[in-house]
């Protein structure tokens, strides 16, 4: 498969919580796969006939029309590359590079918005919104997209991951703390939700010794674990 870039790497991750039910791919950490060929995607856009705009079941797991996926996966694309029109640009003045970024969210918002309305119960068209207020640093508006898109497929623990994350680096540790337990209750081996949670309660002295609980058991698991050590290390120093 072509290699990609990062951005449209982070895309492909994203994607795959699309597939995650359909043909049964790991959306976790580093066992997301990508689907063959996804890179090479096209982008030319199609209209959806009105017939498939219901491709989706709210809260049972979204229904597979390849066709609607099609599109969507196309649509997405466009958007989010569009989003990232001006990341990279020759040296410009900064108010002027600005005005170009705040451009790029707000059309590549639009573009998704206008696709949900085409598919109000497709998950993914919401997990890209959340990807593209991400990308402009808008944690609390990314979080919020990823719970409502996590509403909307309830068997994509990847979902319930992204808007944990977004709440905790937002500073709502108690509601990442939440969406860090339900999403171990539906994968109990998912050590970035591990490592989530631990942060969390090592914010708070009155949890932190069970947060570095979690931390060692972490590190027992994989001595080699990065950011598990650098969240022990962080703790020590404070």
């Amino acid at each position: 498969m072509p290699s990609s870039s990062g951005p449209e790497r982070a895309f492909l991750l994203a994607f795959s919580a699309l597939l995650t039910l359909n043909f049964g791919l790991s959306s976790c950490g580093s066992r997301v796969k990508t689907p063959e060929g996804l890179s090479t995607l096209s982008t030319n856009t199609q209209e959806a006939p009105d017939k498939q705009a219901n491709a989706s079941n709210a809260g049972a797991g979204e229904k597979f029309d390849p066709a609607v996926d099609e599109i969507i996966s196309k649509e997405t694309l466009i958007a989010w590359r569009h989003a990232l029109a001006h990341d990279q640009v020759p040296p410009m003045d900064k108010n002027e590079l600005a005005e170009l970024r705040r451009k790029d969210e707000d059309e590549s918002m639009q573009m998704l918005q206008n696709l949900a309305k085409r598919y109000p119960s497709a998950s993914f068209v919401k997990t890209m919104m959340g990807q593209v207020k991400q990308h402009f640093g808008k944690k609390e508006e990314a979080a919020a997209f990823y719970e409502e898109a996590s509403l909307q497929n309830r068997h994509d623990p990847i979902l319930l991951f992204k808007a944990a994350e977004m709440r905790r680096k937002g500073g709502n540790n108690e509601r990442a703390l939440s969406y860090y337990k339900e999403l171990l209750l539906l994968q109990n081996d998912f050590p970035g939700a591990k490592l989530g949670m631990a942060r969390c309660l090592l914010a708070d002295k009155k949890t932190a010794a069970e947060g570095m609980k979690i931390i060692d058991e972490l590190l027992a698991a994989d001595p080699l674990d990065k950011e598990a050590a650098a969240a022990k290390a962080e703790f020590a120093k404070n």
